[in-house]
């Protein structure tokens, strides 16, 4: 069965070394400003110490070198947090498996007899995803341990984060440019959750490039935008 495996692996390398295209470059989102040197200056994820599931403490060391899918959420939601995370429990075995198809090359592209390989895609980015809670004094990491079991997450592929309530609503204001906030007015309609929900928090996910870059937006309670998002994360995988 694994030489099965090994063969369907190496098949689908053979087909990426063998695609010459030359990738579009996908957008940048959020604030720009000029270098003094000319050249473009993009918004990025600013500096954080969060913990995950694991109670492993990470920062935005996370991004590096990683394509990386990023949602707000919190554990008792009944809405869209459901849809969102099934929506990511469903898209994760693809991304599993793109990552080890580059681990594979990754390892053969050092043999001498695998030179007519296109070793460029052993250095593409691997692929995660992080779901930070927007109701962290109730998440805590055997809450978040518990939910990340409950859609099957992988570990050391799928971080739940929590910490400081303060400084996840300021990451999510400031640096993924989204909102997460409490619902203090429960008869008011939002566009982000049902008014009878105590947090308020985007249903966007984000697309995040190794330097912490926001190059995607998309509806995580819709399929449509979720088979986009799979088709932007090979896209920016490859890109120059």
């Amino acid at each position: 069965m694994k030489l099965f495996k090994n063969i369907s692996l190496l098949a689908l390398i053979f087909s990426l070394s063998c695609t010459k295209t030359s990738p579009s470059r996908l957008p940048f989102f959020g604030p720009k400003k000029l270098a003094v040197n000319g050249d473009t200056l993009y918004h990025q994820i600013g500096s954080f110490n969060l913990i995950n599931q694991y109670k492993d403490t990470l920062s935005e060391t996370i991004f590096n070198h990683k394509v990386t899918v990023v949602n707000f959420f919190f554990a008792t939601c009944k809405t869209i947090c459901p849809v969102m995370s099934k929506h990511l429990m469903h898209l994760q075995d693809s991304c599993i498996h793109k990552n080890q198809t580059l681990d594979l090359l990754h390892r053969i592209s050092s043999d001498n007899a695998s030179k007519k390989l296109d070793v460029t895609l052993a250095s593409q980015p691997k692929i995660q995803f992080i779901s930070i809670t927007v109701n962290p004094a109730y998440d805590q990491p055997e809450v978040l341990l518990n939910y990340a079991n409950t859609y099957k997450a992988k570990k050391g592929f799928w971080n739940f984060l929590t910490g400081s309530k303060e400084q996840i609503y300021d990451l999510a204001k400031n640096d993924f440019l989204v909102n997460a906030l409490e619902n203090t007015s429960k008869s008011e309609n939002t566009a982000y959750t049902p008014s009878s929900e105590e947090f308020i928090h985007s249903e966007l996910m984000m697309l995040i490039d190794s330097n912490r870059r926001i190059r995607g937006l998309y509806n995580g309670t819709d399929a449509s935008s979720m088979l986009l998002l799979w088709n932007d994360l090979k896209q920016l995988q490859i890109e120059p």
